[in-house]
């Protein structure tokens, strides 16, 4: 009991360390514009050189974790994004910046699908497990609120490189933890590691970003996205005749698990928007100071937090697939009146509409990780957590993209653009999750 209570707090560590990162930078945005000299166009970089590896590399990672043991390979995880951060928060130059956030997304990859595939394999299905899940939920939801609430006092008070030389001494505690600690026993199968269509899937994910990225020029845009579709056809092909596919796609249209895993990239997308355009909204139009802009996302973090850590009772009262479908409508709900309050003069009502987000957000993502995996073969617990976690960074990535070259089209300058197409992607995930509940219980009903 004592060994599951120390991997549960070793993930849970570990992936608020990964949201964290992925907006602890946010508020600082305005200050690396001027100090690193980004511009609108490659101030996305930020955070998408991030974002990127993440989601091309989930999938290698998680059958990395399938093969090598999920505890040591979240060791190598956590060691290579605790270099590459203190690389980071030394950079002299936009590029060094930008190269040492690819390495952090690297890490963060490794760290992601360890932590999932360890938690599927530690705690069994039941109430611990949902309970699990929700904690490590918890870290997940909120992190993102967190790191900006976090990154505002630290900008504030020590600089913007130190939002990420924060991460040397807890990463170095974190190895302590892993290294000393209980021992998991390592797998007996070893699927092979496909090189191939991992290599496709990446050049397909970082394709299909930069497209949407270059929408100002068509000629590149047309590129990256000719490039991406060749790719991604290339990684369907390779995975079909993949003896160990790093998708199961078998498995996941059996059991209908492509439903929510596909809605985790709606919401993925619409979380990083949100915090994106917030910290933009707060600080350029209503000309909060970083301080009082990380401040203000503390009814999201809040409203994240708590609700992820007792998701657990919601599913069992009204089920998982249901919890997580009332998760997105009250994330869509919240969505829409921070879209409203975007123009108002005073940033309170804003701030209040986050902490609505923050509870759905919190609520919806403890219960899709529980509801996923449990669907799939613990011998897929690798592979699942990949898909999943690929799906959010996924969305993080192309859906932040999609929405800044929206908001581009509707130049306003309290980022109506942005909120409106937030609001599309959390709709289009409540409408998944919507299907997938009334699908889960039709077959409950008939099969009773």
């Amino acid at each position: 009991m004592k060994g599951n209570r120390t991997t549960l707090l070793l993930c849970c560590l570990a992936q608020l360390m990964v949201t964290l990162d992925s907006s602890i930078l946010a508020v600082a945005l305005p200050e690396l514009k001027t100090g690193l000299g980004f511009s609108a166009e490659t101030l996305p970089w930020v955070v998408n050189a991030f974002a990127i590896p993440i989601a091309g590399l989930l999938l290698f990672s998680g059958r990395l974790s399938d093969r090598f043991g999920s505890r040591r390979i979240l060791a190598v995880g956590v060691g290579v994004f605790t270099l590459t951060s203190l690389g980071a928060g030394l950079a002299p130059t936009a590029d060094a910046l930008i190269a040492g956030r690819v390495g952090q997304g690297v890490g963060a990859a490794l760290m992601t699908t360890a932590c999932l595939a360890l938690l599927s394999q530690t705690f069994p299905q039941g109430p611990a497990r949902a309970q699990a899940f929700g904690l490590w939920g918890a870290a997940s939801g909120s992190g993102g609120a967190l790191g900006v609430l976090g990154g505002g006092v630290i900008v504030e008070t020590l600089g913007w490189r130190w939002t990420l030389l924060v991460n040397v001494p807890i990463g170095l505690a974190l190895l302590a933890l892993l290294i000393f600690g209980n021992r998991t026993p390592h797998p007996t199968a070893r699927p092979h590691l496909d090189l191939a269509g991992s290599t496709a899937f990446l050049v397909a994910t970082a394709s299909l970003v930069l497209a949407v990225m270059s929408v100002s020029n068509s000629f590149t845009a047309a590129g990256w996205a000719f490039l991406g579709l060749v790719s991604v056809v290339t990684f369907v092909l390779i995975e079909k005749r993949a003896a160990s596919p790093l998708i199961p796609f078998v498995a996941l249209g059996r059991t209908g698990a492509w439903r929510p895993a596909t809605a985790m990239m709606f919401i993925g997308g619409a979380m990083t928007a949100t915090f994106y355009f917030m910290t933009l909204n707060l600080q350029l139009f209503h000309l909060l100071s970083p301080l009082a802009t990380g401040l203000s996302f503390l009814p999201l973090s809040l409203g994240a937090f708590l609700a992820a850590a007792t998701s657990h009772r919601l599913q069992r009262r009204l089920g998982t697939d249901r919890t997580t479908a009332l998760g997105a409508l009250i994330m869509t709900t919240g969505l829409a009146a921070i879209w409203a309050f975007s123009a108002a003069p005073f940033p309170a009502a804003l701030i209040a509409a986050s902490g609505i987000f923050g509870i759905g957000m919190g609520i919806a993502l403890a219960s899709i990780a529980d509801g996923t995996t449990h669907l799939l073969p613990a011998a897929l617990a690798g592979a699942a957590s990949g898909v999943l976690t690929t799906a959010q960074q996924f969305g993080n990535s192309f859906g932040l993209a999609i929405v800044a070259a929206a908001d581009g089209q509707i130049p306003t300058n309290h980022y109506a653009g942005g909120f409106v197409s937030t609001l599309i992607l959390s709709a289009i995930a409540l409408a998944l999750l919507a299907t997938h509940a009334w699908s889960t219980q039709k077959l409950r009903r008939e099969s009773a």
